[in-house]
């Protein structure tokens, strides 16, 4: 028997490497609805800890809002292989009059990117028309999407190079067309206070 943040401490740091080690951490911080802070504590255990360092780094980058194992795999990928700033993890976004349109899994605030790891129930047919129509809509307020499956995570080139081009495109977009934000409308912050 042992306590959620001991066994988040000893997830991470015995993980096979870096990427799996956030993923564990994300999906037992998110499930447990466990705080960041709370490994506070275990950054200097009392002895020298195998696999502290591993630690360290994955709680620097781990993040309790991802949805899921493949979401977090995206995430560190855009990060570590493609270079990608800190991203935003499934944060809504609202049009300039205050209406929810969407959350993107995963958000480039700087290039206006919003990345969507595709499951498998994404190809359901009701679903994939959802995904179709949530991508339409973002993209009408200025936002670029790319959307990713674990496929494409197993050709690191090519993925590589697919979100390095969607992350300049989305550098080189006309900022004055924007027409999303992520402050929070008032009816937003009630709702979820509530």
């Amino acid at each position: 028997m042992t306590t959620a943040l001991r066994t988040a401490f000893d997830g991470a740091r015995h993980a096979p490497d870096l990427v799996e080690a956030v993923v564990f951490l994300d999906q037992v911080l998110g499930g447990l609805d466990l705080g960041l802070a709370g490994l506070e504590v275990w950054r200097t255990p009392p002895t020298r800890s195998r696999g502290i360092d591993q630690f360290r780094q994955a709680v620097e980058l781990a993040d309790p809002r991802s949805a899921n194992a493949w979401e977090s795999r995206l995430r560190m990928f855009a990060m570590l292989q493609a270079g990608f700033p800190r991203l935003e993890v499934n944060r809504p976004v609202f049009d300039l009059d205050g209406n929810f349109i969407g959350i993107p899994d995963l958000l480039d605030v700087e290039a206006g990117l919003a990345l969507e790891f595709d499951g498998q129930d994404h190809r359901k047919r009701r679903q994939h028309r959802a995904d179709n129509i949530r991508e339409e809509v973002l993209e009408l307020t200025n936002l670029t999407v790319c959307r990713v499956d674990s496929l494409d995570l197993g050709q690191p080139r090519s993925l590589r190079a697919r979100l390095t081009a969607r992350r300049a495109q989305g550098m080189a977009r006309d900022r004055r067309r924007d027409r999303w934000t992520l402050v929070e409308p008032a009816w937003w912050r009630r709702r979820r206070a509530a």
